[in-house]
């Protein structure tokens, strides 16, 4: 099984891009590593929150992914979860900042895939045709919607959406699960910023991955979420991955 990814981020309505998404792939497109990290800390500290998260990625992709098989793909994600914690809050000390950062990861290898996620990016799955889930976002708004106080469509809007419970850097280091996937040919993920899962519904999602040119369908979902979010809306950034014979 092989996979072709495609990435894309738009500013929206902010001054700066704290949007970061990253992907790395073997010549084969049999294994590959896909990061998605949305930087929060104020002037410059967003970004370089998330950019940490981006380089600790290439590191792991690096070291450990890009020549051979991974033993143990859940304790990695776990294990990168830890050190991208460790580089965003040492990369605040080191500029007098305390930034923090969500993460969304993917890690496939050949016809099984491995996701870990902190904060509010998110992953969703597609099985034959049909959304499958999301991640569960560790926030007030998830919460609430656990709770059955408020529906799916009233989280983009809740005035507490943004207030989260776990996120990549500070002190205390936040936990990590990892979920296994296997997959079939006709599988597929996004995986995105708030900034686009707001203003993005399920549908738009999978028609973006059902494109020809998968590309030109991750640039079109970016600028549809910052043209609906206006001229305040939040940074977007998204991937679009899909397998394929």
């Amino acid at each position: 099984m092989f996979w072709q990814i495609a990435t894309a981020d738009h500013i929206g309505g902010r001054f700066e891009q704290q949007d970061r998404v990253a992907t790395w792939q073997t010549p084969t497109a049999d294994r590959a590593l896909v990061v998605l990290a949305d930087g929060m800390g104020g002037h410059q500290g967003g970004a370089l929150a998330a950019q940490a998260v981006i380089n600790c990625a290439q590191t792991l992709w690096q070291n450990q992914c890009q020549h051979a098989n991974v033993d143990n793909p859940c304790q990695l994600l776990k294990d990168f979860c830890q050190s991208a914690h460790e580089a965003v809050r040492q990369a605040g000390e080191a500029h007098d900042l305390e930034p923090h950062s969500t993460c969304v990861v993917l890690y496939i290898q050949a016809d099984k895939a491995w996701l870990s996620h902190i904060g509010d990016s998110r992953f969703y799955w597609f099985h034959q045709g049909r959304y499958q889930r999301r991640s569960k976002d560790d926030s007030v708004v998830q919460m609430l919607f656990d709770m059955g106080r408020i529906t799916e469509e009233e989280m983009a809007t809740h005035p507490d959406q943004g207030c989260l419970l776990k996120g990549l850097g500070g002190y205390d280091a936040p936990h990590a699960y990892c979920e296994h996937i296997p997959l079939d040919t006709d599988d597929s993920f996004v995986l995105c910023s708030d900034g686009l899962w707001e203003h993005i519904s399920n549908d738009e999602m999978h028609i973006a991955l059902t494109e020809d040119a998968l590309d030109t369908s991750a640039k079109q979902l970016v600028e549809q979420a910052a043209q609906r979010g206006g001229e305040r809306g939040d940074n977007v950034a998204v991937a679009l991955i899909r397998a394929y014979q």
